[in-house]
């Protein structure tokens, strides 16, 4: 927050960029040197261990593999060369902050403020749980150049070796369609599409489990499918109310009553509630949301930045950013204070305490998250 005040608020530019990069290497090192900390990257560690080698790889069944192929080579790679499964953490953290943190820098008005709206709700999620996911994202950030600039040969490029990183990146192919008619201001085909997805979420089950395995599938496909698709329907939580509705209609509304940015970025916003109201009813659809919460931060940070401006007082700025934060943690912040039932320890204790290289020290609580398969 001592960052945001003084070069977001006060606009001092001395030392911006070393304290930016500073802060970009503190959020690469505490999550690749971290030890043990967040559920999936603990199976990570332990599935590294069986990755092949790259003299290994001609002869393995991509076909049938629960991972993605280009995640298969990238962790091949690595395993040849070390054993440690630190030095591929590393190597992700290194690429996915690198990409958000340039477009924070690029296209953030106040980037300071982009960086705390990152830290408070998927820097922990795309950092310690959602590898692979989170490096499809980083992948598919790249295409956001061609996406505004409407060269779609490059952008489909990109798409597509983000799909082979991680096959939930199918979702990016429809994403310049969607942003297509959510620049239309008729409502018709919103109101169609929210039905039909109302209508296939109170028959997902039936589909995953009856349909997919009659269709012309490959085996990790179908393993996809039954993860994501093929369980109960969640109840609705406070926090994902929140999250993904309350807090993007009130910016947006904010937006256009009071702070008027005309920015480019409002239909990833409107996509974004979009995305976050049919997430209530297909809880899946959350994940979807993880290819344009960055634009969605970028832009939040950018209307707070509009809107604290027409405050003449700094001080009252500073309070009035303060709100803003802590209305967008509640959401984000309400999961980690959740009390997991299988457990019956809050969520938190999936990364607190931390644990790092070289002290490999193991806690009790993490260890029964782990062994319970949350």
């Amino acid at each position: 927050m001592l960052l945001v005040v003084v070069y977001d608020i006060y606009t001092i530019k001395i030392g911006k960029r070393s304290s930016y990069l500073v802060t970009y290497f503190l959020f690469v090192f505490v999550a690749g040197l971290s030890f043990r900390v967040g559920i999936d990257a603990m199976r990570y560690a332990v599935e590294y261990k069986n990755y092949p080698t790259l003299l290994a790889l001609r002869n393995f069944d991509f076909n049938n593999a629960n991972d993605d192929p280009l995640w298969v080579c990238i962790g091949a790679l690595f395993r040849t060369f070390f054993d440690d499964f630190i030095f591929l953490h590393t190597f992700h953290a290194l690429l996915v902050n690198l990409s958000i943190f340039i477009l924070f820098w690029r296209y953030g008005k106040s980037p300071f403020i982009c960086i705390v709206l990152y830290f408070l709700s998927f820097y922990i999620f795309f950092n310690f749980e959602t590898l692979r996911e989170s490096l499809a994202v980083a992948i598919y950030i790249l295409s956001f150049d061609f996406l505004l600039r409407k060269r779609w040969i490059p952008y489909f490029g990109v798409c597509l070796i983000s799909f082979f990183m991680h096959s939930s990146a199918i979702f990016t192919f429809l994403i310049p369609i969607l942003l297509y008619f959510l620049r239309k201001r008729s409502l018709v085909p919103w109101l169609l599409l929210v039905l039909f997805v109302v209508f296939i979420g109170s028959n997902i089950n039936t589909f995953v489990v009856d349909i997919l395995p009659r269709l012309a599938l490959n085996e990790r496909i179908l393993y996809k499918a039954g993860v994501y698709f093929g369980r109960e329907s969640i109840g609705i939580s406070t926090g994902v109310l929140l999250k993904n509705v309350v807090f993007p209609l009130t910016i947006l509304v904010l937006d256009m009553r009071v702070s008027k940015s005309n920015s480019d970025l409002i239909v990833f916003a409107k996509l974004f509630l979009l995305i976050g109201f049919l997430s209530l009813i297909i809880p899946v659809f959350d994940r979807l949301l993880n290819y344009i919460i960055v634009f969605y931060v970028i832009y939040t940070a950018n209307v707070i930045t509009l809107f604290i401006q027409k405050i003449s007082e700094r001080s009252v700025q500073a309070v009035g950013l303060l709100l803003f934060i802590l209305f967008f943690a509640i959401g984000p912040l309400s999961w980690f204070y959740t009390i997991d039932d299988r457990i019956g320890e809050r969520n938190y204790n999936r990364y607190y305490p931390y644990s790092g290289y070289p002290f490999n020290k193991e806690f009790y609580t993490r260890e029964k998250f782990y062994n319970s398969g949350s």
